[in-house]
């Protein structure tokens, strides 16, 4: 099956994103799925990045990873202890 041109760019800019998080999420899924033929090759990291960002999502997480504490704003100096009850 032939995609139309903007439909083909659209599919390879996921394909090429999804590569992207497959191979800083795991290395090992990264490497295995390179024995799988181009079409399979590229479902899998699909399927992996849907899956790697529906974990994070449900998580709090980048990539499995917790994400580092975002630094205070100017003037955020007090009540640190309740923002930290909270959490």
């Amino acid at each position: 099956m032939t995609l139309p041109e903007g439909e083909a760019a659209d599919r390879a800019a996921l394909v090429a994103g999804a590569w992207a998080t497959i191979r800083d999420g795991s290395k090992s899924f990264a490497m295995a799925s390179r024995l799988f033929d181009r079409q399979t090759r590229e479902r899998a990291w699909l399927l992996y990045a849907w899956c790697r960002a529906c974990d994070d999502y449900a998580d709090g997480q980048v990539l499995g990873h917790v994400p580092p504490l975002p630094l205070p704003l100017a003037g955020e100096g007090r009540g640190e202890g309740e923002r930290l009850k909270r959490l």
